[in-house]
């Protein structure tokens, strides 16, 4: 998730209301992308000016602000335009509360491993996914939303296929000192069910079904990412087999 320590001298965010000002607007930052908003941890930590120093020497002037934000939820792209908007999202969410009160700042990102992370004893859903988002619309962590070939209420909406995939997991674990296996959990393939019609789109005729009013979110994959991630599995394969 991200974690937000926010190093200010007295006299900066002292009540709770600037404080609370600049938390949204740094959660709106992952929020925009489907993040559930109890991700974003801020920390406010004041320092006396006796323990802030610049260059050597003690910084008493010009208030300043020392920010230090770690990223485990979501890896920025290796791409030049990935990181510069990154860092303008956060100069965006910084400049009401920060740079347009006269204070000077800095901040820095790091990005920690992901399987290093747990949030109340539980690995958190991958990136995108349906568990994801039921974690952002409950605001919580909860294991209700575990995998649902196993949930008996979701399996029944379609008998014919998801006890049978709870039911192959469940062999494959049985033959362990046998075989190893992977599995890779995807979406709906978007690419092969929009030229089959299953999202309500009918491209030769170029019209389209609402389902809900068009406005509800479901999670995809395209045919390519899954290939990607295949091979991905493969030249990985000790550290993703038997999961």
């Amino acid at each position: 998730m991200p974690l937000w320590l926010i190093y200010h001298p007295p006299g900066t965010f002292e009540d709770a209301s600037s404080k609370q000002a600049l938390t949204k607007d740094v959660m709106k930052i992952y929020t925009g992308i489907g993040l559930p908003p109890f991700y974003v941890v801020v920390n406010f930590i004041k320092l006396s000016t006796e323990d802030i120093w610049v260059g050597g020497e003690r910084r008493t002037e010009n208030p300043f602000i020392r920010i230090a934000i770690e990223h485990i939820a979501v890896r920025i792209e290796n791409e030049d335009h990935a990181y510069k908007r990154t860092t303008d999202a956060i100069e965006k969410a910084l400049k009401p509360h920060v740079a347009d009160k006269g204070y000077d700042w800095e901040f820095h990102v790091d990005e920690t491993e992901r399987r290093l992370w747990r949030v109340n004893g539980m690995i958190p859903p991958p990136f995108g996914s349906e568990t994801e988002q039921l974690w952002a619309t409950e605001n919580r962590p909860s294991l209700k939303f575990g995998p649902y070939s196993r949930n008996p209420e979701f399996a029944a909406l379609n008998p014919f296929v998801l006890p049978a995939k709870a039911g192959t997991v469940d062999y494959l674990r049985s033959r362990e000192s046998e075989i190893s296996w992977s599995s890779l959990v995807t979406g709906a393939f978007f690419d092969w069910a929009m030229r089959m019609g299953f999202f309500g789109f009918d491209l030769p005729s170029k019209t389209v079904t609402l389902i809900d009013g068009g406005t509800s979110v479901f999670t995809a994959t395209s045919l390519s990412t899954i290939g990607k991630a295949l091979i991905s599995m493969l030249d990985h394969a000790d550290e993703t087999k038997n999961q």
